[in-house]
């Protein structure tokens, strides 16, 4: 079975190297079927499915993957989320986000990940929200602090904003860094003709 299953991984390298995705696509799967827990078969099957259009199966292989690399776990639910978000299954992208921060709560990223995803479903109430939960998880994470100042100076929301930047300013400790928020905040005072 070792021994077939390594012929097949052979055919699918090859057919994958020459571009024919589905002929390395039907190798994978007979691989697949001696070798059912083969990480670098499963890798290979959802790069495929992605490359040729099969999003859904893609997701489906990453479903598989995660369960024979656990460790992988966080990374391939941000594939899935983007994946679904790109299929335009935006609560399918949401869910999966939301099931990023639970694996992994004290993340910042995760956070900021799951208010993209929102962001781009056209959610910006749940986009906020998610980045509020990221600065409380970490107060005094620069690029928390940013993006929740940019997605509220975006929407109008100024003096909140402007809190944010200052936050992040005092987080912050590039040089390079401050010098494009402090002019993001003399834009953001000049919005609301205030200089206090």
């Amino acid at each position: 079975a070792v021994a077939d299953a390594k012929l097949w991984e052979r055919l699918a390298t090859f057919s994958e190297s020459l571009g024919e995705y589905e002929q390395a696509t039907s190798a994978t799967l007979q691989q697949l079927k001696f070798d059912i827990e083969s990480t670098s078969a499963l890798q290979r099957l959802t790069d495929l499915y992605e490359r040729t259009g099969r999003i859904g199966d893609a997701i489906e292989a990453i479903g598989r993957l995660a369960k024979v690399q656990p460790g992988n776990r966080i990374e391939l639910q941000r594939r899935i989320a983007r994946l679904q978000s790109k299929l335009g299954r935006h609560d399918e992208a949401l869910a999966a986000g939301e099931m990023l921060i639970t694996v992994s709560p004290g993340d910042p990223d995760s956070y900021r990940f799951l208010a993209d995803l929102a962001f781009a479903a056209g959610r910006s109430s749940i986009a906020v929200e998610a980045l509020r939960k990221g600065i409380r998880v970490s107060p005094g994470d620069p690029t928390t602090l940013k993006a929740l100042g940019k997605l509220l100076a975006d929407e109008f929301q100024t003096a909140e904003a402007i809190e944010c930047y200052w936050k992040a300013l005092e987080a912050s400790g590039e040089s390079d860094g401050q010098s494009s928020l402090i002019s993001t905040l003399s834009q953001l005072y000049l919005r609301c003709d205030r200089f206090d």
